[in-house]
């Protein structure tokens, strides 16, 4: 799989002095029909540090967050205009690859008085 995605699209990630343990995770962001999606935010937050790395997906929907953390959790999160937001939490052993794919919606509306509005 080709990730689709560049190696230094991370917004905030270690402190000075720590090591990155070679983890990984890797994916790819797909509509319901199941196109892949480009233009996705794609973040990880490792809870314990506080650590945020993000990706934007490329044509073919792919993600790869390369030399994170070990353990976590991590909070995953997919984004973007017009669809619903998916969120998991994930833990990471040593040495591992975790592949994670996001099916995302478009956002569900509603009418208030009569007029079509999104949903929060």
């Amino acid at each position: 799989m080709g990730g689709g995605i560049d190696a230094e699209d991370r917004l905030t990630g270690t402190h000075e002095g720590e090591m990155l343990m070679g983890v990984s995770i890797r994916g790819t962001v797909k509509d319901e029909h199941g196109s892949p999606l480009r233009d996705v935010k794609v973040l990880a937050v490792h809870e314990p540090t506080g650590s945020v790395f993000a990706k934007i997906t490329k044509e073919d929907g792919g993600y790869l967050f390369d030399n994170i953390k070990v353990g976590g959790p991590y909070a995953l999160t997919a984004s973007r205009e017009g669809l619903e937001p998916v969120e998991d939490r994930l833990h990471l052993k040593t040495e591992e690859e975790l592949f994670y794919d996001f099916t995302m919606h478009q956002k569900s509306e509603h009418t208030v008085d009569g007029e079509l509005q999104p949903w929060a």
